[in-house]
């Protein structure tokens, strides 16, 4: 009977995971409440208005948390909110246990959230202004149009690894997003995406282990995990490498009121969560279209002389790089290669409204309007070259190095011998008479100096 009702147990926590449930991942490292916003001084994109300086990193500055559940999550969204480009080489290395509770990846996923939210309350807001100007353009009143929009819907890249990232960062991401609305169906495609982004089998050991410390803490033991650790080899090797290790995918998010929808097109994202790998292959594949058009086309075609892009890449604000080292232990150059297909113009002009497009879009500097945003948990030349030659946001960057404790400097040691004067001389004169040839040793020639 303990065994059935053990194993009933289990299926209840993965049943849990496939809805979002208790075992997906909750709301633990995030006070609940909704995400304040002012009504007038936001933050704009690229905007210089807000100076936030390295100091409020310092926990003792920020003794009020208000909806953050640190000091240090609730300077580095003021950060993420002042649209700089920020390097963060002081990630700390993941965990298995903290999985689940990550202030920085939470303070990034909310940043992410606030900005699509903050574009669609703009976007509405103008339409229904819009719509009341033209009433009363009847009148004689010139409308004027706010450019308020990109090229495609998508605003948000998250970039990331490997699937076992993916599957924590998009679960997080879901649950912060619909913690208020209660409803099992708010996120739509999650069977899915379980299916495709985790690992039964660590799924079922994480919920045994779970199981297993849950017991031992009732029974008043310490529920040490050694001997699984030991097995499993170090805990960081053992969170990085757990459950999913894919590094081909490629999802868009659709974020509206009180529901998520996941696996949605490409060009009705609001969030586009991917690989390096996915990015590139799907570049590769648009290369390879655009070479059989051309080959089609009959002489002196423009087909010849287009780029190959991404379109739905093109009115990217906000991109996301977490776990950047491990990216160091992949290809770099589908990093690379990332990054630079963004913000391009797009080869096709979808359903867009083109007097509503930003100019700086329209320009071709939508980069210079890009905030971008790179987790390490150590310093390497080539983030430090990403950070300098691609993230070129008009507001300014910042570096968020790890903190050096000062070095105590021990005194120098003096110290002092005593040597026979009568040895002295003799070293003295031995010394003398091999300089001046009298006496030929290794190394020297008899008759000369030196």
């Amino acid at each position: 009977e303990e065994e059935e009702e053990e194993e009933e147990e289990e299926e209840g926590l993965l049943n849990a995971a496939k809805v979002f449930g208790s075992a997906a991942g909750g709301t633990e490292s995030i006070r609940t409440g909704p995400l304040k916003r002012k009504k007038s001084g936001d933050v704009e994109t690229g905007s210089k208005k807000t100076v936030v300086e390295p100091s409020l990193l310092d926990k003792a500055t920020l003794p009020l948390y208000g909806d953050f559940v640190s000091a240090e999550q609730r300077a580095l969204f003021a950060l993420f909110n002042s649209y700089r480009d920020v390097l963060h080489t002081a990630r700390p290395y993941p965990y298995e246990d903290a999985a689940d509770a990550d202030p920085i990846v939470d303070a990034y996923l909310l940043h992410a959230l606030n900005h699509v939210v903050k574009c669609a309350d703009r976007i509405r807001k103008n339409n229904q202004r819009l719509a009341t100007a033209r009433e009363n353009a009847l009148k004689g009143t010139l409308i004027e149009v706010p450019r308020d929009q990109g090229f495609c819907r998508a605003k948000v890249l998250l970039l990331l690894p490997q699937r076992n990232f993916a599957f924590q960062a998009i679960r997080r991401l879901a649950n912060l997003a619909v913690d208020s609305t209660g409803r099992p169906d708010a996120v739509k495609g999650a069977a899915k995406f379980v299916e495709q982004f985790s690992d039964p089998d660590h799924l079922l050991a994480r919920a045994q282990r779970d199981r297993a410390r849950r017991r031992a803490k009732e029974r008043g033991e310490s529920g040490s995990t050694e001997s699984t650790q030991r097995s499993l080899g170090p805990r960081e090797h053992a969170a990085v490498f757990a459950g999913n290790t894919d590094d081909d995918f490629f999802m868009g998010m659709k974020i509206t009121q009180g529901a998520v929808k996941l696996f949605a097109d490409n060009f009705e994202s609001d969030i586009i969560v991917a690989s390096p790998l996915a990015i590139t292959m799907r570049l590769e594949a648009e290369k390879k279209e655009l070479a059989e058009r051309v080959a089609r086309a009959k002489k002196g075609s423009s087909l010849k002389n287009v780029t190959p892009t991404l379109d739905y890449l093109s009115s990217i604000e906000l991109v996301i790089i977490d776990r950047a080292d491990v990216m160091l232990m992949q290809n770099w150059t589908h990093l690379e290669t990332a990054l630079t297909v963004l913000n391009q113009l797009p080869r096709e002009q979808r359903d867009t409204d083109i007097m509503r497009v930003h100019e700086h879009f329209l320009a071709g500097r939508g980069a210079l309007k890009r905030q971008s945003l790179i987790f390490s948990s150590f310093a390497a030349p080539e983030i430090s070259r990403i950070f300098t030659k691609m993230c070129t946001a008009a507001a300014g960057g910042i570096r968020i190095l790890p903190a050096v404790a000062a070095a105590t400097h021990a005194p120098p040691r003096c110290t002092t011998y005593r040597w026979p004067a009568a040895a002295v001389g003799r070293a003295r004169r031995a010394l003398g008479r091999v300089l001046e040839g009298e006496e030929g040793e290794e190394g020297y020639v008899a008759g000369k100096k030196g």
